[in-house]
């Protein structure tokens, strides 16, 4: 559903879901460190302050 048309908040706040569940993994599982990196890439591709755009506009 993410890949269809939708109005621009549902986008916002599919950034702002996912972000919030990746700290939540990485504040989980502190100690295992190929997680935090992992899910730390994922905040960061997917924060909804400075959204980065993985196409051309």
């Amino acid at each position: 559903m993410a890949v269809l048309k939708a109005p621009r908040e549902y986008y916002w706040l599919l950034r702002t879901v996912i972000s919030i569940g990746a700290v939540l993994v990485i504040i989980k599982n502190i100690t295992a460190t190929h997680w935090v990196f992992l899910f730390l890439i994922v905040t960061v591709l997917f924060n909804p302050i400075f959204p980065i755009y993985l196409y051309k506009k």
